[in-house]
């Protein structure tokens, strides 16, 4: 579509191929920015106005997209840090079970955790309902795998981690809007999701 082919300018000689990862940024999204780096240098920003209200905005859109209320949604940087911080309350001796082939937002903060002696046991995707054990303390994945497109058996998980009393982790990056989650919300002790 050429309307929204000309909302980027990649340099002259480049061919780009979208990608999750630092993709370029369409104009309205470079005008924004602009602004406010201009409002930030000149002084005239207004928090509030500027951020703290489209934040809030943006934490209610997202929660009525997934079935949840805008005070459980909390807004960080990226995947990988909110993984983290549910990383940091794992204590030695528990077990966190996850797919062996996750993607590394959600398994570098698991694989930190080591350190510390969490015991981390990588399985096959499709056997990770089945491998929850009753000494399990979280299980994490990504409710659609960003290298397959496979989807997890998101009830099934649940259902094996409620009756062993294991938290679920859920990347749901490649899963929003897609794949419904207002029905299992409830169940999922932690989603993350980039913003992309």
């Amino acid at each position: 579509d050429p309307t929204i082919r000309a909302k980027f300018a990649p340099a002259d000689g480049v061919a780009y191929l979208d990608t999750a990862t630092y993709g370029l940024p369409p104009e309205p999204t470079v005008r924004a920015m602009r602004d406010a780096l201009d409002a930030w240098q000149a002084g005239t920003g207004d928090w509030i106005a500027d951020w703290d209200r489209p934040a809030d905005a943006a934490r209610a859109s997202f929660a009525a997209l997934i079935g949840a209320t805008a005070g459980t949604v909390s807004l960080q940087p990226a995947v990988s840090v909110g993984v983290g911080l549910v990383a940091a309350s794992l204590q030695a001796g528990e077990e966190v079970v996850v797919p062996a082939d996750e993607f590394t937002s959600t398994l570098f903060p698991l694989l930190m955790a080591r350190d510390r002696g969490v015991i981390v046991r990588e399985v096959a995707f499709e056997q990770l309902a089945d491998a929850i054990a009753a000494r399990t303390t979280l299980v994490a994945f990504s409710l659609v795998q960003m290298q397959t497109g496979r989807v997890a058996d998101l009830r099934a998980i649940l259902d094996r981690a409620g009756a062993v009393g294991a938290r679920v982790l859920v990347d749901a990056t490649q899963a929003i809007p897609f794949v419904p989650l207002a029905d299992a919300i409830g169940r999922i002790d932690y989603l993350v999701c980039a913003a992309y």
